[in-house]
This record gives C-alpha cells, sequence and structure tokens, in this order.
C-alpha cells in the first residue's frame, strides 16, 4: 500500500507487484507478539480472496479516519494484471504516516486473533508479510532491500510488534466500522468519500 502526506496529491493506498521471493524473505516469527485466538460464530475468511484484501483496504481506511485523515474513496480492482484487488485512496501527515501503513496488517491480525482466519500463525505471517510489501516502504520512509532482494529479518519485526501492539488495539475498538466498511466494498465494489463518511458516522463513539 502507498500513502502520502495531506499537503500532497492524495495517492494510492492498494497493494502492488511483489518480489517473486517473498516467502524466502520472511523472519522467524516471534511468537510472543500473539495470542491465544479467541473463536467466534462468524464464516472463515480465505486468505486469498477480494473478501480478505477488502479486510486489509478498510484497515487502512478505518486507521486514516481515526486519525482525522480523508479516505477519498475503497474500490476493487477488476484488472486482472494488477496484483492486489482492492485499494484505498487514504491521505495522511507525518504523524498517522506510520499508524495508516500498518492498518492493512493489523486488520488481517484482527481476523487471524478472532479465529476468522482457519490457518495457522505462520500461514498467517507469511501471508500479512507478503501483504505488506509496500506498507513497509511507507513505515520506514524507503525501500530497505538487501542485495537479496529481502528486507532485514529485524525490521520485519519492527513492523510485526508496532502493528500488533500500537495499531490493532485502535482498530479493534472500531471493529464495527472496519467490518461493514470491509463487508460493504466487498458487496458494492466501489465507494466514494461521501459514503465512507456516511458509514463512519454511525459508528462514532
Amino acid at each position: 500500500m502507498v500513502s502520502v502526506q495531506a499537503n500532497k496529491p492524495l495517492g494510492w493506498t492498494g497493494h502492488q507487484h511483489y518480489p517473486a521471493n517473498a516467502i524466502q524473505c520472511l523472519p522467524a516469527i516471534q511468537g510472543q507478539h500473539f495470542v491465544t485466538k479467541e473463536p467466534i460464530q462468524m464464516p472463515s475468511i480465505d486468505i486469498i480472496s477480494r473478501e480478505y484484501e477488502c479486510w486489509h483496504e478498510a484497515g487502512h481506511a478505518v486507521v486514516c479516519l481515526i486519525f482525522g485523515g480523508k479516505v477519498e474513496l475503497m474500490e476493487i480492482i477488476k484488472d486482472q494484471e494488477y496484483f492486489g484487488r482492492a485499494r484505498a485512496r487514504c491521505e495522511t501527515t507525518d504523524d498517522s504516516r506510520q499508524y495508516i501503513s500498518c492498518g492493512g496488517f493489523a486488520s488481517e491480525y484482527l481476523l487471524y486473533k478472532s479465529g476468522m482466519l482457519n490457518i495457522s500463525e505462520r500461514d498467517f505471517v507469511q501471508n500479512a508479510l507478503v501483504n505488506a510489501f509496500p506498507d513497509k516502504i511507507k513505515f520506514f520512509g524507503r525501500d530497505h532491500k538487501q542485495k537479496n532482494n529481502c528486507w532485514p529479518s529485524e525490521m520485519d519485526n519492527q513492523f510485526m510488534v508496532f502493528s500488533i501492539s500500537k495499531v490493532a488495539p485502535k482498530l479493534n475498538k472500531k471493529f464495527g466500522l472496519l467490518e461493514e466498511l470491509a463487508r460493504t466494498l466487498l458487496e458494492k465494489e466501489y465507494l466514494n468519500e461521501e459514503q465512507i463518511n456516511a458509514i463512519a458516522e454511525k459508528h462514532n463513539d
């Protein structure tokens, strides 16, 4: 995903093309960063689906709204050559950039934690970190890819820890909004700023 500062033209958040060896670049899983899943009575979500990517983009959008930013649009991409199939256009500031860039990973983490993903912890981390390749660039400010095309494992772990400890709790407090945005995007395939704000209004505390 890509997000930009509020005083610059709005840019896309959304999946981009990832290194072919992305899985080989994954760090060792830090089990202490995770918690026991909490089973709930909801259908399981396929991690290779538009629905899953809608949840990822909804995570970026909700964090953006939490920080007072504008979400210009959310949409499902139908271009088969595009790696990802959903994206959101978010407005960021220096204070919100890292949080918004972690919103997608944090949303996926909440799905895993709640038991909505019928996969192992390792499979979750693999998929979530691959999805987060562009987000990490925004989080750290530039691409830290090494000669082997992988990022330093300590940076991957730093990204995960920040997502889980700093961003996921904020999203969890807005889980109703997160869910409605994800499911509405899946149903309608396109949401403009007015529609997004109308949904957000229903979930104001």
